[in-house]
């Protein structure tokens, strides 16, 4: 099911029993650990720089004036944010990710700032679009499930004794190299 991202990192969608498990590309934060319960890291991710192919940004340096978008309740969001005020950027935050990209797309904003994964992704299928900067955020992901909950912590045990023979078997590195086309560095 998808539902909306800050249902899930908030926890209110995994309270409100809309999901039991929640997947995607979630940064695990000191915040959200307060929300949810979190399994053990599965992906490193960093936040990078959309814009439309041949746009003269290469920097955050070089986006003084302008508009970036960004996805609502992310860390890309939060990233931008914090970076806003140093580099005399715009930060215009969008309900969804297709929302952010397409409005790259469309010039309504100048760039875009969003995980690695998802954005080198949009590329590949839009390539009138490019990522020109790549910002080492130190991230990495996890899974959520509902916090202080019997079940969910039964869901985190069993999420993390799988991804621990995943990644002790090759089967990690395998199925990553194949969806991802390079090496893990998780």
């Amino acid at each position: 099911m998808n539902i909306e991202w800050s249902q899930v990192t908030s926890g209110a969608g995994l309270a409100a029993k809309k999901c039991d498990v929640g997947m995607g590309a979630m940064t695990i934060t000191d915040e959200r650990k307060k929300a949810i319960g979190i399994s053990d890291p599965c992906m490193n991710a960093t936040q990078v720089l959309l814009v439309k192919k041949g746009a003269p940004y290469k920097s955050l340096a070089d986006l003084k004036g302008k508009k970036v978008g960004v996805q609502a309740s992310t860390t890309g969001q939060k990233f931008a944010d914090d970076q806003a005020k140093k580099y005399g950027f715009t930060v215009v935050v969008f309900n969804d990710l297709s929302l952010e990209t397409n409005n790259v797309k469309s010039g309504r904003v100048d760039a875009g700032i969003n995980d690695n994964g998802v954005l080198y992704d949009f590329v590949k299928d839009n390539p009138d679009t490019q990522v020109t900067a790549e910002f080492n955020t130190g991230e990495r992901y996890g899974f959520a499930t509902k916090l202080n909950d019997a079940n969910g912590e039964k869901l985190l045990t069993r999420l993390n004794a799988v991804l621990a023979k995943a990644k002790s078997d090759g089967t990690y590195d395998t199925l990553f190299k194949k969806w991802f086309g390079t090496e893990a560095t998780s």
